[in-house]
């Protein structure tokens, strides 16, 4: 933020995430051009700052409104889901040929994960 600047602040920005976030990262300083200064967690002492707000300058708080939502659900999406007749749904018939590719007979196997069965 104040790269180059001469403004004597020091940032620090501490960056954790699993391998696809660190990908991201790198990504990012490739096209950048940049190399942000790494560490191994549990190799370097890793020091966290708690930051809190400044009692006397509380005045000069900005506040954040609270917005409300353009789009809105009259009914929750469980409601409408219980509200469906899937008797009345259009479903055309696809009629497949017997010489048709994958219109073999496919063993199907069904397992119920709520309620597995019990091992004998």
């Amino acid at each position: 933020m104040f790269r180059g600047t001469g403004s004597g602040y020091i940032e620090h920005v501490d960056v954790i995430g699993n391998n696809a976030f660190i990908e991201f990262v790198e990504q990012l300083e490739r096209e950048e051009e940049l190399q942000l200064e790494t560490f191994e967690v549990g190799k370097e002492k890793v020091v966290i700052v708690t930051i809190a707000p400044d009692e006397k300058k509380k005045d000069k708080d900005i506040p954040i409104p609270v917005l409300s939502p353009v789009l809105t659900r009259k009914k929750s999406l469980a409601e409408e889901i219980a509200e469906m007749d899937v008797s009345k749904f259009s479903c055309p018939v696809f009629a497949a040929q017997r010489s048709d590719r994958g219109s073999e007979d496919v063993p199907l196997r069904g397992y119920d994960i709520i309620h597995p069965a019990k091992a004998d």
